[in-house]
């Protein structure tokens, strides 16, 4: 090896780093012996490094097993496709247990038939050395190549290990500038393999270091990682070539990525592989059914690509987002907020939606995954889309894609796109074979996915979709799909597939034994004899217990009634007169205006209204055993309508002297503000026994719920009553924020309590003293200790101070996670500190 390299390699483990004696020993060892034990480099270690399933709990297959049957025809696939000339290959094989994954991947010096021909040589190397074994990477001829394969996903990650180091023994003269000359090449080679595409993530480059000595640098990350992900890694490894002191040559080469620089020796060639606009082959065989074929009904700019089977996407078809500067706030946000949705390890229902940055750089995103797809396939699918949609869509800043089969969804813009029904861009698919016997064909296609449709609509926050069955004529079957993206309102999601289904017979597939129609709020899929669907992936853990009679769920309507009779209607406004007359100074032309503005904006609301009879008959005229709840305007009352439906009605208070106005706010209010952790005119209120899960999802749901209130909504609001008794649950234990009222003084900020300024500060603070009690388990009014009575937040800071945190702990939740709630503690805090 050049520079008489002095060779070794470290097995990852929980032993930790050894220190660089015994890596010197290491390295001794391995020149007088030149074998080592599984896991190290062989005989041939200046041409082959490999490790057998380093952490050895990957397991065996058996010879002649389909494992090893599907590993071979990978191998030999992989090393033969002469399709890809970027020297970048990551294909699967096989199903469930049986599924290997493999990637190939060549120096970006080397040519397209040398990188296969060191392919093939590694992959003869790698199955002897490590015989069944389930996991195996290796490189082969000074990293000129690495192929590694698992019965795991290894697409789209960043793994630091196992890795193996080599450095010069000879040492640079002015250690101190060599080291800062080095450290910057590496640097700005990471910059721009960092900003490489999905096909190429590699750089070189050389400086003149002390005593006119040329320092030749290359980085090289699998184009798979997204850009921070190889920022990260190349940086970790920037890092850790600093422990070599002034070495004039160093290697660290990783799974995920590698680098190497050398002085006055040209280890590499001119690049191979020069980047186009073409697009690029999805990373994983995922054929359309083969009798299927696409048709686009939209202008070229926005058509599926000549990849389509794999990927649709569309850049902006109106062209009025605009564009993105390379390196500006947006990409950076962009790039940031994809990274964080794709890696995303907590949601396991197959729905993102994220936000990333403010004002003209904020960027929303959405992630949507077929039901039945589970939550590591649909992040790889992620991943796959995101590389396709940002290469494919540079610099636009809208763009949407679908990828595998409708596998997934990703779609991000520059405005708002949560909550949003939205039937364009669109694109259709059908089956090049007609159904016989169309008109009874025909009303089985539109009696399965109307049922599907309703059914959809009927979901949750999480998920809405539906796939099902009917006999079809000629002992056929059918087999049907639709889905919305779960911020939809029920019957907007209705609404989006039935628009849908209605496209059958004008543009999508009349007649045909199957067709697709996908829109970014919807999609919907029909085939015959084929099964394109495999089990739900994801099933809510609390589904309702009980339907009505005519098979819809039991939930409570929360009925806004404002009931005042007509002697105390002219009694009130003979008051108000007189008010007004004694303060003749007072302008009232503004309060006539809003007036007169909320009477309009009431009249929308004609179809939440009910009249006084039917609610007097249901809550058996306000009596008493009824009487679910005292609020500061009026009390709230259960009662049943005629369908089964249990419902709450607030009463507006005949005692309230200045409550109307606010009563008639929240009506507006609850009429136009459409979000999960909001309070809707279907929400129940039901209260339970709460362990840590939920009570950190409450917390969690109502800051959603406060951001979509100040910044999100059409109107901007705050809140100013955010409090406990506010935060309505529904059957899933989903927090809903209610009553759009003034704050009391438990919960008031400072600055609203004293001198009646409110901001977003307020809710904040009010936020905070909510997490507190959530986490506590007390009232703020109150903690008594023996004979003395504390006020929560003192109580939290005087704990939190002297480091005793895990009092302010309910005693119940001492068994949950305590990083968790110790972060929730400090949130809390921060948001009630005085400044």
């Amino acid at each position: 090896m050049r520079h008489q390299l002095l060779s070794y390699i470290i097995k990852r483990t929980n032993m930790g780093v050894l220190s660089l004696r015994s890596l010197s020993f290491i390295c001794c060892l391995l020149l007088v012996t030149n074998f080592i034990s599984e896991g190290r480099a062989n005989n041939n270690s200046q041409n082959y490094h490999y490790f057998c399933d380093h952490n050895n709990d990957r397991g065996n297959y058996t010879t002649n097993s389909t494992y090893d049957t599907n590993l071979n025809t990978l191998l030999s696939t992989l090393t033969s496709n002469t399709e890809i000339d970027y020297g970048f290959y990551n294909f699967t094989n096989g199903e469930n247990s049986d599924k290997v994954y493999a990637i190939g991947l060549c120096r970006g010096d080397v040519k397209a038939d040398e990188c296969r021909n060191c392919l093939k040589q590694s992959r003869a190397n790698l199955t002897q050395l490590c015989p069944n074994r389930k996991e195996a990477i290796g490189w082969y001829e000074d990293e000129k190549c690495m192929l590694r394969y698992s019965n795991r996903s290894i697409f789209g990650h960043n793994e630091i290990g196992p890795a193996y180091f080599a450095w010069s023994s000879i040492n640079a003269t002015q250690v101190e500038q060599f080291k800062s000359v080095v450290n910057n090449l590496l640097q700005s080679l990471k910059t721009k393999a960092g900003l490489g595409d999905s096909r190429s993530k590699y750089a070189t480059n050389n400086v003149t270091g002390p005593d006119n000595k040329i320092i030749y640098g290359l980085v090289q990350c699998t184009p798979d990682l997204s850009g921070p992900d190889c920022d990260n890694c190349l940086e970790q490894s920037i890092n850790e070539a600093q422990n070599y002191k002034a070495a004039i040559g160093v290697r660290i080469v990783r799974p995920s990525c590698n680098l190497r620089y050398e002085t006055s020796s040209l280890f590499y060639g001119p690049p191979a592989y020069a980047s186009s606009p073409s697009p690029s082959p999805s990373p994983s065989p995922f054929p359309l059914s083969p009798t299927s074929t696409v048709t686009s009904n939209t202008s070229s700019e926005v058509s599926a690509n000549n990849n389509s089977q794999n990927f649709h996407y569309f850049c902006e078809e109106d062209n009025d987002r605009g564009n993105y500067t390379a390196n500006s706030t947006y990409h950076a946000n962009l790039d940031t907020l994809l990274s964080t949705l794709i890696s995303n390890t907590e949601i396991d229902y197959g729905f993102y939606n994220f936000t990333k940055g403010e004002n003209t750089d904020k960027v929303y995103a959405i992630g949507l995954c077929r039901g039945d797809i589970k939550p590591d396939e649909c992040r790889i699918c992620l991943n796959g889309s995101r590389a396709n949609l940002t290469q494919l869509c540079p610099n636009r800043k809208e763009a949407i894609g679908w990828f595998e089969d409708e596998k997934c969804m990703l779609r991000y813009s520059n405005r708002s796109i949560f909550d949003l029904m939205e039937i364009g861009p669109a694109y259709y698919a059908h089956n090049g074979e007609n159904a016989t016997d169309l008109n009874q064909f025909n009303e089985d296609v539109n009696s399965l996915l109307g049922n599907l449709k309703s059914k959809a609509a009927s979901g949750d926050s999480r998920v809405k979709y539906a796939v099902g069955s009917i006999s079809a004529p000629n002992d056929q079957v059918i087999y049907g799909l639709v889905q919305c993206t779960p911020d939809l309102l029920g019957s907007e999601c209705d609404d989006c597939l039935a628009q849908s289904i209605a496209r059958i017979p004008i543009d999508c597939c009349k007649d045909s034994k199957g067709g697709r129609v996908v829109r970014p709020s919807c999609n919907m899929r029909f085939e015959t004899s084929f099964r394109f669907y495999g089990p739900t992936a994801y099933v809510p853990s609390t589904p309702p217990s009980n339907t009505s009679p005519k098979g819809k769920s039991n939930t409570t309507t929360i009925i806004i009634a404002i009931v005042v009779p007509v002697v105390a209607v002219v009694v009130l406004i003979f008051i108000f007169i007189c008010l007004r007359v004694r303060k003749p100074g007072e302008k009232l032309k503004t309060q006539e205006e809003e007036e007169e503005y909320d009477d309009d904006e009431i009249d929308i609301s004609e179809s939440l209204q009910f009249s006084f009879n039917t609610i007097r008959d249901i809550t058996d005229d306000f009596s008493y055993s009824n009487k679910h709840g005292q609020g500061g305007f009026g009390a709230v009352y259960r009662g049943q309508l005629a369908d089964g439906q249990e419902i709450a009605v607030k009463r507006l208070s005949r005692n309230s002297g200045q409550g109307d106005m606010e009563f008639k706010n929240e009506v507006l209010l609850v009429a136009k503000l459409q979000h999960r952790n909001l309070v809707r005119l279907l929400d129940e209120t039901k209260r339970t026994v709460l362990d840590w899960e939920k009570r950190y999802k409450i917390i969690a749901g109502t800051a959603r719920g406060i951001l979509y209130l100040h910044q999100d909504s059409r109107l901007r609001i705050i809140h100013r009553d955010l409090k406990a008794s506010n935060i309505l649950l529904d059957e899933e234990m989903n927090p809903k924020i209610a009553d759009f009222g003034l704050a009391r003084l438990g919960y008031m900020a400072p600055e609203y309590a004293m001198h009646g300024q409110f901001s977003e500060k307020s809710d904040v603070f009010s936020f905070g003293v909510l997490v507190l009690e959530v986490v506590s388990g007390q009232k703020n009014s109150g903690i008594r200790h023996g004979e003395n009575i504390e006020d929560l937040l003192s109580f939290a800071w005087r704990n939190w101070k002297e480091g005793r945190a895990i009092d302010i702990v309910d005693p119940t939740l001492n068994n949950h996670s305590q990083n968790e709630i110790m972060r929730c503690i400090h949130i809390g805090l921060l948001c009630v500190q005085d400044n």
